[in-house]
């Protein structure tokens, strides 16, 4: 692996604790519109200065079905799917995304891949189903394992891919950074409406059982006594 792979595998791990974190002060629509205000107009600062790489009018349509993809069906629901399990679920069931890459490329792009590499793949995928689901592969175990946080959190892997083999196309006529700063910037207007009729910054963060707890919670003393005054009597 090279260095800048692993530096990108160490920053994308990194995400879904620190989301985790930003999920416990802020709603999920929040945070959605956070992330792709910073990192969109940071991409896009990027793409005018250095790239200097404009859409053409031809690819506005495939921009936009992306941002729809990349907001609506993946971001958006796995912001709501975190909010409601584990960061360690999160970024075991996000590691889905190959096997549904390449089964979509398989079906909508004619490409192929050998069994060995589907084996592969199959056998990732099922390593974190067990991890997630403490070994209980049965029916109903990865619902019970993280509720309906989990299979949020599997459909935006899901929607990942298919953003993934809806955008190679774009890969060959525009650098990567400019397909992500497009997609977010594009993204982003379509997200802010939605967070405005849900309130806004009211938006607050749904309730979860993974919350972390902020304050220690009272010890109240055994039945018969009193608690302990601060000041002595004289």
């Amino acid at each position: 692996m090279s260095l800048q792979a692993l530096v990108a595998t160490l920053i994308w791990g990194m995400s879904f604790p620190l989301a985790k974190l930003v999920l416990q002060d802020v709603g999920p629509l929040t945070y959605l519109v956070l992330r792709h205000a910073i990192g969109g107009g940071l991409l896009m600062m990027i793409t005018v200065v250095s790239v200097r790489s404009h859409v053409r009018r031809t690819d506005v349509g495939i921009f936009v079905l992306l941002a729809v993809i990349l907001v609506g069906f993946h971001q958006g629901i796995q912001a709501f799917g975190l909010a409601r399990t584990t960061a360690v679920n999160s970024g075991w069931l996000i590691a889905a995304a190959p096997l549904f890459i390449a089964l979509f490329a398989r079906l909508v792009l004619g490409e192929r891949l050998r069994p060995r590499q589907w084996a592969g793949m199959t056998g990732g995928l099922l390593g974190s189903f067990t991890v997630v689901t403490q070994g209980g592969l049965g029916e109903g175990a990865l619902l019970s394992s993280g509720g309906l946080g989990d299979l949020m959190v599997l459909e935006s892997a899901a929607a990942w891919a298919a953003y993934s083999v809806a955008g190679k196309g774009l890969l060959t006529r525009y650098p990567p950074i400019a397909v992500s700063a497009y997609g977010m910037a594009i993204g982003l207007c379509l997200a802010v409406p939605v967070w405005l009729a849900a309130g806004g910054a009211a938006d607050g963060p749904p309730r979860s059982v993974t919350a972390i707890p902020r304050d220690r919670p009272r010890v109240r003393p055994p039945a018969g006594r009193s608690a302990p005054s601060r000041s002595r009597g004289r």
